[in-house]
């Protein structure tokens, strides 16, 4: 039993992933239940935390749903979460332009400099790993 709910609803979005190919169904709902533990944390940091590690989870498997927990994270490392999942989803160059787009847009709402400048650093990444016609 694990009593920690951050490291339950990774744990549950950890299975989902492995059984998606198998039981979609089945992964689907426990997803969901990855995501309502998830947002059952009282700590801001933990439950943005957890929702990334649930969003990072099923990018590949269900991209939609990856984007829906990447855009509801508010903590300011939602454009981290943004920006790795863009990366994650680099099939799709539209999809992947659109999120380092709204990355880049959370970033630069960032107040503290150091953690603003490591941020669009990674956003930076993101956008050269799927759109590299955009850095230059």
């Amino acid at each position: 039993m694990i009593s920690d709910e951050r490291w339950k609803a990774v744990a549950l979005a950890s299975i989902a992933r492995a059984i998606s190919a198998g039981d979609p169904v089945r992964a689907a709902r426990l997803t969901t239940d990855a995501v309502r533990v998830a947002q059952s944390v009282s700590d801001e940091v933990r439950k943005a935390l957890a929702l990334a590690l649930i969003a990072q989870s099923v990018a590949a498997t269900d991209p939609d749903r990856a984007e829906d927990i990447a855009q509801s994270i508010t903590y300011d490392f939602a454009a981290l979460v943004l920006a790795r999942t863009a990366r994650a989803m680099s099939a799709d160059p539209a999809r992947a332009a659109r999120l380092t787009t709204d990355a880049d847009r959370a970033g630069q709402s960032i107040t503290n400099e150091y953690s603003k400048a490591m941020t669009l650093a990674r956003i930076a990444e993101a956008v050269a790993a799927t759109d590299p016609a955009r850095t230059s």
